[in-house]
């Protein structure tokens, strides 16, 4: 799911990699980043990044129905706030969006398809300086409780083979990802000998595009990220846990 917004905040970053101030500089950046088109990711692709009046529009076509339709029904604010956040980690930042895109004088206009079917969602210049603003303790949380909404509709999700986040939950110390293990291809005594010994591997996806984001909003909150590993049946739990300064360690903070 992070990566799925990431892939989307990518394109913006390739459009509008220049801060010239004249319109055709933009179409002239646009040109440029429409021929990398079609942007193949896991989700989808991006086949044309063009302008159009006022917008720049990105065409985002999906690979399958089920993809499709969950981010279909989550709600536009919700989809905003999710690619804006997405947005830190690829090389740029949001005052830095807001300054090219108060020079361009333009909106950013998402065409969603599958098959068919398509939807649009519109990011206006007033929508990226609120994001900007929402620096404060109470707006992060806010942040993160967007984004658990949002991943929570996308489960169950196969991260390896048998291996289901089927939930994530969200309390004052932790954020806990619920991961059901098939018991036929994992043994649970196994990976409680393991135990801390597992930390690297896991943190290897921190840095990635579709994590850092995540993990630097879990350090601002000073909240632990849990892996919650468990046989559907619920039995023979097993937790990891990731304190924030171990978060740091692995992010290079």
């Amino acid at each position: 799911m992070k990566a799925l917004y990431s892939f989307i905040a990518l394109a913006l970053v390739l459009a509008l990699g220049s801060c010239d101030v004249k319109r055709s500089q933009l179409k002239r950046d646009l040109a440029q980043a429409n021929a990398q088109c079609p942007m193949q990711y896991p989700y989808g692709s991006i086949t044309s990044i063009t302008l159009d009046g006022d917008d720049v529009v990105y065409n985002v076509v999906f690979n399958d129905d089920e993809t499709y339709e969950l981010f279909k029904n989550i709600p536009d604010d919700e989809i905003k706030q999710m690619m804006l956040l997405s947005l830190n980690t690829q090389g740029s930042n949001i005052s830095e969006i807001i300054d090219m895109m108060r020079q361009y004088d333009v909106n950013l206009l998402y065409k969603f398809s599958h098959g068919n079917d398509s939807f649009s969602v519109k990011i206006t210049i007033p929508d990226v300086e609120q994001r900007n603003i929402q620096s404060s303790t109470d707006s992060k949380a806010a942040m993160l409780d967007t984004f658990l909404a949002a991943y929570n509709r996308m489960l169950p999700e196969e991260i390896e083979e048998g291996m289901f986040i089927t939930e994530v939950l969200e309390d004052d110390n932790a954020i806990t990802y619920v991961v059901e293990i098939d018991p036929e291809l994992y043994d649970m005594d196994t990976i409680e000998e393991a135990g801390d010994a597992l930390k690297p591997s896991v943190a290897e996806s921190f840095n990635g595009p579709d994590s850092r984001e995540f993990i630097e909003l879990l350090i601002d909150l000073n909240l632990n990220l849990a892996y919650r590993l468990q046989y559907p049946d619920n039995s023979h739990p097993f937790e990891l846990v990731f304190t924030p300064t171990e978060l740091k360690h692995y992010i290079g903070r």
